[in-house]
C-alpha cells in the first residue's frame, strides 16, 4: 500500500513505521528526482525533527505538523552553512536574544513556496555561546521573500531535475521567542539531527526501485532487439539478451535489485531498534546508503552503455536516474565520520555471521589494513589524514557488501542471484582477493557464467520487475 493509498500520518514518520519506508521503495519516487528530494525533506527532516518537539511552549505544532503533511506549507531543513558544509557543529550563524526576547538568526538556504524552514543557528544569550540551537523560520508567502531576507538561486545541475537550491541570507531578522525549538530529549547537537541519519537510509532505499527499474529495461531491450549469426545450417536471428555481454550487466543489476531489497529490511530492522546504541545505528545507515547508491551508479551507467542509443534517451531515464544518484553518493560526509569512530574504537558495527565467507575475509582484511596503518606511525593525526581519508571509501563499501551478502544469505533470495552479486562484489577488489590467493580471474570468470547460465533459464525471476515496473518504463 503506497502513500497515495494510505496518507502517512505524524505518528508513521516520528515512528518510521514501514508505511515511512515504503513510500521511499515505490517506483514512482524515480519519476522525478527534485519532487523526491523535496517529499524526503519534507516528511523525514522536517516532520520527522518536528514530531520530537515539545508541545509545551508551541501551540501551533499540531496545526503546523498538519499543514506541512498536506503541502499547504513547504518544510526545509537549513544545517549547514557555506565555509562549514558538513562539519554544521561548529556553524558560525548566530542567533542573539535581544531585550524583548527576540532571535536574529542570519543565514539560511532556502527551497520552495510558500516555505517555513528550520534552521539552525548557534545560541547567544548575554554574550555566551549556549552552542547550536533549532529555530523556525519563515521564508516566504509563496510569492515574496519575507523582508529582510534574500535568496540568490544556484545553477541547476546537469542531466537531472533541477531543485532550484538557493543561498539565502537573513539580515537582522527578527523572530519571537517561540521561534526556538526544543527537543523532548536532551538538547545534544546529534540528537537534534537524528533525522538526517534516518534520511540515509530513505534515500538509500529509493535505489532499489531504480536497479528494478534499470534491470527491467535492460531486460526488454535484450528481449526486443535481435542479431544475425550465421553457422554451417544457415543463418538465424537471437535476441540479445542470449548473449553475454548483455547479459552480465542485466543480470548483475538484476540481483542487485534484489540484494537491495533484502539488505533494507535487515538495516531496517536494526535502525529501528532503539535499544541499539545510536551511533551503530547511523553507522549501518551510512554503509548501507554508500552501497545502495554504488550500485544505482553503476547499474544505470553499465545498461545504458549496452542499450546503444536508445540508453542515452532522457525518456528512457538511465542517463537521468544515474546523474540523480550522483547526487546522492556525494552528500557523505557521515562516512568520514563513521569511519573515524571505528577506528578508534568508539563502537563496533554488528560482526559478520560468518568470518570464513569471501567478504568478510575482505571486509576484515580491510579494516586491519587501515589499523595497522596508524598503529605503525608515531603521528596518527598525519596517518589518518594521509593513508585513511583516502580509503574510508572502500572501507565503508567493503563493510556494506558484506552486509548485503548476508542479508540476501539469510532471506529468501534465489542462490544464483545471491552468487551472482557475489561475483560483482569480488571484481570490484578482485586484486585483493587474487593478492591473497583466494580467488582467481579464471575462476571468477567462470563462477560468474555459470550463474549467468541460470539466471538465463529462470526466466520467472523477472516476473517480480515485470509486475512492478513495467508502467514506469519505455523503451
Amino acid at each position: 500500500m503506497t502513500h497515495f493509498e494510505s496518507r502517512l500520518s505524524a505518528h508513521d514518520i516520528h515512528t518510521t513505521l514501514q508505511k515511512f519506508w515504503d513510500l521511499h521503495q515505490d517506483p514512482i519516487t524515480c519519476i522525478g528526482g527534485a519532487a523526491t528530494t523535496l517529499l524526503t525533506i519534507q516528511y523525514n527532516l522536517v516532520i520527522g525533527t518536528l514530531t520530537r518537539i515539545n508541545p509545551a511552549g508551541h501551540p501551533d505544532i499540531h496545526q503546523l505538523i498538519e499543514d506541512l503533511l498536506s503541502f499547504k506549507l513547504i518544510g526545509q531543513f537549513c544545517l549547514t552553512e557555506l565555509d562549514h558544509r558538513l562539519d554544521a557543529f561548529n556553524l558560525e550563524t548566530k542567533a542573539t536574544r535581544l531585550p524583548n526576547g527576540k532571535f536574529m538568526p542570519p543565514t539560511v538556504p532556502v527551497l520552495g513556496v510558500p516555505c517555513t524552514a528550520i534552521v539552525f543557528a548557534r545560541l547567544f544569550v548575554d554574550e555566551e555561546d549556549l552552542g547550536p540551537a533549532m529555530f523556525l523560520v519563515p521564508l516566504n508567502d509563496g510569492q515574496t521573500m519575507y523582508l529582510g531576507v534574500t535568496a540568490k538561486l544556484l545553477p541547476p545541475r546537469g542531466g537531472s531535475y533541477s531543485v532550484n537550491h538557493a543561498l539565502t541570507t537573513f539580515h537582522h531578522v527578527k523572530l519571537p521567542s517561540s521561534s526556538l525549538l526544543r527537543i523532548r530529549t536532551h538538547s545534544h547537537f546529534m540528537d537534534m539531527i537524528w533525522r538526517v541519519a534516518v534520511g540515509s537510509l530513505c534515500l538509500g532505499s529509493i535505489t532499489i526501485p531504480a536497479l528494478q527499474i534499470s534491470a527491467f529495461i535492460g531486460i526488454k531491450y535484450g528481449q526486443r532487439r535481435s542479431v544475425e549469426s550465421k553457422s554451417k545450417s544457415g543463418s538465424c536471428r537471437s535476441p540479445l539478451l542470449s548473449i553475454s555481454t548483455h547479459q552480465k550487466p542485466v543480470f548483475t543489476a538484476l540481483a542487485q535489485a534484489f540484494v537491495m531489497k533484502a539488505f533494507a529490511i535487515w538495516a531496517i530492522s536494526i535502525f529501528a531498534d532503539a535499544s541499539i546504541d545510536h551511533q551503530i545505528r547511523r553507522g549501518i545507515a551510512a554503509c548501507t546508503k554508500a552501497v545502495m547508491a554504488q550500485h544505482a551508479q553503476s547499474a544505470h551507467l553499465a545498461i545504458s552503455d549496452h542499450c546503444c542509443a536508445q540508453g542515452l534517451f532522457a525518456y528512457n531515464q538511465l542517463c537521468n536516474q544515474h546523474s540523480e544518484y550522483r547526487g546522492i553518493s556525494i552528500a557523505e560526509g557521515d562516512l568520514l565520520e563513521t569511519v573515524a569512530d571505528l577506528v578508534r574504537g568508539r563502537y563496533n558495527l554488528p560482526a559478520p555471521y560468518n568470518g570464513e565467507h569471501l567478504v568478510s575475509k575482505h571486509d576484515d582484511a580491510i579494516i586491519n589494513e587501515v589499523l595497522e596503518l596508524l598503529s605503525s606511525t608515531d603521528n596518527p593525526v598525519e596517518a589518518f589524514s594521509r593513508h585513511v581519508l583516502p580509503r574510508c571509501l572502500h572501507v565503508i563499501k567493503s563493510i556494506g557488501h558484506r552486509m548485503a551478502y548476508e542479508a540476501a544469505v539469510g532471506s529468501n533470495v534465489p542462490a544464483c542471484l545471491v552468487d551472482m552479486y557475489l561475483c560483482h562484489v569480488i571484481e570490484l577488489d578482485i586484486a585483493w582477493y587474487v593478492e591473497i590467493g583466494l580467488v582467481s580471474r579464471a575462476n571468477l570468470s567462470q563462477w560468474t557464467e555459470e550463474n549467468i547460465v541460470e539466471i538465463g533459464n529462470n526466466i520467472q525471476l523477472y516476473t517480480y520487475l515485470v509486475c512492478y515496473c513495467c508502467v514506469l518504463v519505455s523503451i
